[in-house]
């Protein structure tokens, strides 16, 4: 091999190595790509995104023990907030590059109160006609349901959209409605003398 075959070898692996680190460069950045839109699912981001989760509902439950009996739709609330955030139908479907960004919006986010609080209201309201119906005290009529309902919504009246502030007060509301007779007191006839 003469000193021109030689040049020419050395130039000849010198332009595969150039086509061999363009299709490299190629490779990594399709793989970059691919890796952005790769869903989290089967990964160990789903437990860690549930459990800070898990952490922000305890943490707001325990300043509003009230809502205890709604705990699911509480969950339920982060998740939505978070599947909105990101646009995503449901947390496996959450990209690994929005894992950071995901991260963030559950560490700053907060239970809307008074969607939450008609929530427990519809619950409580629930429960009682469910346990009414149970020990025979109502029949389950749609009409006579529908008059139950009514007169239960009444009893909470304004504060219906305007939570009270305190759970003390919002403990008395979810008592007046557990405890209240499930049908308006009836108005005494007016005898003729009174008129």
């Amino acid at each position: 091999m003469n000193a021109v075959d030689i040049i020419q070898a050395i130039q000849d692996l010198e332009h595969q190595h150039r086509e061999l680190q363009t299709r490299c460069a190629a490779i990594d950045q399709e793989l970059h790509r691919l890796q952005a839109r790769w869903p989290i699912v089967a990964t160990d981001y789903v437990p860690m995104l549930r459990t800070l989760l898990h952490q922000r509902v305890a943490a707001w439950l325990t300043e509003h023990p009230d809502f205890e009996p709604i705990k699911p739709a509480v969950f339920n609330a982060g998740y939505r907030a978070l599947f909105q955030a990101c646009q995503i139908p449901e947390l496996k479907a959450l990209p690994v590059s929005q894992v950071a960004t995901a991260t963030t919006v559950l560490e700053a986010w907060t239970p809307d109160l008074a969607a939450l609080w008609v929530l427990l209201l519809r619950h409580t309201i629930r429960e009682r006609l469910t346990k009414a119906i149970k020990a025979r005290r109502i029949t389950p009529t749609p009409s006579t349901l529908s008059h139950v309902r009514h007169h239960l919504w009444t009893l909470v009246g304004p504060l219906k959209t305007q939570p009270p502030a305190d759970t003390l007060s919002r403990q008395r509301v979810i008592t007046r409605l557990l405890h209240a007779p499930l049908f308006p007191a009836k108005k005494a006839a007016r005898t003729r003398a009174s008129q």
